[in-house]
């Protein structure tokens, strides 16, 4: 995932980094497009990270900023990413001034899906304990359907994408 439509994910993170203010506390989900956010990241000053993504808390160990990891297990379907009991507590211990997060896929009518059920349980807690939540969808997941809902449009604060128009109400550009 992490070299599919990187061109998408580095405009997406571009636009996500508008949306981070020095000192803000900053979930990043497992996914790769929150990796692009990391990034980002690096223009900010006193920024803290929490995520259980693993490619980003090596990334950015090499930063002034500073990261928490949520600890877990290591899943068997993303070997990026941590989960369970541990990752739950940690995330709902922590109050975010924004999260970002992307899922597989994105339906017409507004709901967002993924298809891993643990993963979707953990956005979960990170949504519950988030104030902003930005979620980003590149355009080829849009009009899909996947096994798992994550919740609807309405639940999030910004849609980002790479397209300019996407149909949807909710978006920033």
């Amino acid at each position: 995932r992490a070299h599919h439509n990187i061109p998408a994910k580095k405009i997406m993170a571009q636009k996500a980094g508008h949306l981070i203010h020095d000192g803000d506390i900053v979930f990043l989900d497992q996914s790769s497009s929150a990796f692009f956010v990391a990034h980002e990241l690096l223009k900010k000053s006193n920024i803290t990270v929490v995520t259980n993504n693993i490619e980003i808390i090596s990334f950015l160990s090499q930063s002034d900023i500073e990261v928490i990891s949520c600890g877990g297990r290591l899943s068997k379907s993303n070997r990026n990413c941590l989960m369970g009991d541990d990752a739950h507590r940690i995330f709902s211990e922590i109050y975010a001034d924004i999260m970002f997060f992307s899922a597989k896929s994105l339906s017409p009518d507004g709901i967002i899906y993924d298809c891993v059920r643990e993963e979707v349980c953990i956005r979960n807690t990170m949504l519950a304990n988030a104030r902003t939540k930005v979620f980003m969808c590149d355009s080829e997941k849009f009009n899909r359907f996947s096994g798992y809902k994550q919740c609807i449009l309405e639940d999030i604060d910004y849609l980002i994408t790479e397209v300019t128009d996407t149909g949807f109400i909710k978006e920033y550009r």
